[in-house]
C-alpha cells in the first residue's frame, strides 16, 4: 500500500491523552504541547481514547469558563474525535489507583490500550508514574515532546527485563555503571 505526502503513515506508537492536554492542545494552542498535535496530526503517534474519556472531553467544552458557544464546542469534539482511536473501555483490578476517581479511566484505558505513554498535567496521575512504569510511562506535555523526538535516558538502580523494554520501547543500553557508589543501568527508552 503506497501513500502520498498527504496520507500521514500510521505509527504503531500510541499515547493516551489527559483532557486538561486535550484542552492545551486544541483549545489554547499550548506552544509546550503543540510538537504533540503536530505528531498526532502527522500519524507519528495514535491517540487513544475510549467513549468515557470522549464524553468527558464534551462535557469539559460545555464549562461556562470556557465561553465556547455550541458551534466551536462541536468542532473542537469532532477535531478531537479524528485524531484519536476508540477503544472499548475495559475495567482493570490490579492497576494503581488514582487519588481522582476522575482520572482512573485514562490509566486504565493506557493499559488495556497497551499505550507507551499517558500525557498529563494533573498531579494525582504524574504521582502514579512510578507505579505504573510496567504498563505504561506517565509524563507531563513537555516530557512527551521530548520523548517523541529523541527519545529520554532512564537511569535505574536494576535492569528492565527484556520482554519489558521490548514490548514497550524500542532500546539500546551500555554497559552497568556505578554512580555515587551504586551499580546503574541506563537506557535510552524511544517510541516504538
Amino acid at each position: 500500500m503506497s501513500s502520498s505526502p498527504s496520507t500521514p503513515i500510521l505509527s504503531d506508537t500510541r499515547i493516551v491523552l489527559d483532557t486538561n492536554v486535550v484542552l492545551d492542545l486544541l483549545h489554547y494552542d499550548d506552544a509546550v504541547a503543540r510538537p504533540l498535535l503536530h505528531a498526532l496530526e502527522a500519524g507519528r503517534v495514535r491517540c487513544v481514547v475510549t467513549s468515557a474519556t470522549l464524553d468527558e472531553w464534551r462535557r469539559v467544552l460545555a464549562y461556562p469558563a470556557f465561553g465556547l458557544d455550541s458551534a466551536r464546542q462541536a468542532a473542537l469534539y469532532a477535531r478531537y474525535q479524528a485524531l484519536a482511536v476508540l477503544e472499548p473501555a475495559t475495567v482493570v483490578a490490579d492497576l494503581p489507583r488514582c487519588r481522582d476517581p476522575d482520572d482512573q479511566k485514562f490509566i486504565e484505558l493506557a493499559t488495556t490500550a497497551r499505550a507507551q505513554g499517558l500525557v498529563s498535567k494533573d498531579r494525582a496521575v504524574l504521582r502514579l508514574r512510578r507505579h505504573c512504569v510496567a504498563h505504561f510511562r506517565i509524563m507531563p506535555p513537555a516530557e512527551a515532546v521530548c520523548w517523541l523526538r529523541i527519545g529520554l535516558i532512564v537511569l535505574r538502580p536494576e535492569p528492565l527485563s527484556r520482554r519489558f523494554a521490548d514490548r514497550q520501547y524500542g532500546w539500546m543500553t551500555q554497559p552497568p555503571f556505578h554512580r555515587n557508589g551504586k551499580k546503574t543501568f541506563a537506557y535510552l527508552l524511544r517510541p516504538s
